[in-house]
C-alpha cells in the first residue's frame, strides 16, 4: 500500500478505541453476532478500522488508475484467474450482488480492467468511489438494455436505495430487511446471479475471492447468504456503524 492510505489506516486503527464510532459498532456487533459486549474480540475495532481505513482512503482519494498500486500482488491477474475457472461471464445478463467490504472498489475495477471486450457493466449504488470509477472506465458503461453485449449488473445489498422493495430475512437468529429483485424480470431478461465475496484480507497474498452462482428463481438465498457471509470475515465490513439500515428498512 502507497504512503499516504498506510500512514492514515495506521492513525485511524490506532486511535480507533476513542472514537465516537466505538461504542456503536461495538454494539451492532454485539447484536448482530449475537454476543455480549464484553465478548467482542478485542483487536476487532483495531482490525476494522485497518482495513476499511485504507482502501476507503485510496478509492476516495486517488484516481482508478492508481488503485492496483496498493496490493502487494497483481490483483488484476488474480480476478482474471477467477473469472475464468468460474467461467464469471458465461451468461448474457449477471446480477452480482455486492457488500461494501474493504477493497471492494479496487475488485470491482480489476473486474472492469480484465473483463472480455464485449462485457459492459452498471452499479446499483449512492458509493461515490464507485461511479468515479465507472467514469474512469467510461467504455464499459452498459448502454441500451437490448444491446448484444453481455451486461453486469452490479448492486449494493447493504445500501437502501430510493424507492426499491424491501424483503425480510434474517441474519442468524436477527431479523433483517434486505432489497428486494423480481424473479421474474430476472427470469424473462435471461439474468443469472452470483455473488462475490472475499476470503480474506486484500492485505494478505493469500487473497482470494469466493463467487457462487444462483438461478434468477433463488435470488433471496443468493442475499440472505451474501449478508450472513459477514460473519466469516467480520473484520472487512464497513456497514457496523450503520446497521438500522438492514434492520429497519
Amino acid at each position: 500500500m502507497m504512503f499516504l492510505p498506510r500512514l492514515y489506516a495506521r492513525l485511524c486503527a490506532r486511535h480507533v478505541g476513542s472514537s465516537l464510532l466505538a461504542n456503536r459498532i461495538t454494539q451492532n456487533y454485539s447484536q448482530f453476532m449475537h454476543c455480549p459486549e464484553a465478548d467482542v474480540p478485542a483487536d476487532f475495532l483495531r482490525e476494522n478500522a485497518w482495513e476499511l481505513s485504507g482502501f476507503g482512503f485510496v478509492e476516495q482519494v486517488f484516481p482508478p488508475a492508481l488503485w492496483r498500486r496498493n496490493v502487494r500482488f497483481d490483483l488484476y491477474q488474480r480476478v482474471t484467474e477467477m473469472t475464468r475457472e468460474q467461467d464469471f461471464y458465461c451468461q448474457p445478463r449477471t446480477l452480482l450482488l455486492g457488500m461494501r467490504w474493504a477493497g471492494f472498489g479496487l475488485v470491482m475495477d480489476a473486474l472492469l480492467s480484465t473483463a472480455p471486450d464485449d462485457v459492459q457493466f452498471q452499479f446499483i449504488t449512492h458509493y461515490p468511489a464507485l461511479h468515479k470509477l465507472m467514469a474512469a472506465h467510461e467504455a464499459r458503461r452498459a448502454g441500451s438494455f437490448f444491446a448484444r453485449q453481455r451486461r453486469v449488473t452490479v448492486l449494493m445489498m447493504d445500501e437502501r436505495l430510493a424507492g426499491a422493495p424491501l424483503f425480510m430475512t434474517r441474519a442468524g437468529e436477527q431479523p433483517a430487511w434486505l432489497t428486494d429483485v423480481s424473479t421474474r424480470f430476472l427470469t424473462r431478461y435471461g439474468y443469472g446471479i452470483r455473488t462475490l465475496l472475499p476470503a480474506c484480507s486484500l492485505h494478505s497474498p493469500a487473497f482470494r475471492l469466493e463467487s457462487q452462482r444462483y438461478a434468477p428463481a433463488d435470488y433471496r438465498q443468493a442475499a440472505t447468504a451474501t449478508l450472513n457471509a459477514l460473519r466469516n470475515t467480520p473484520t472487512l465490513w464497513s456497514a457496523w456503524d450503520d446497521l438500522s439500515v438492514i434492520y429497519h428498512g
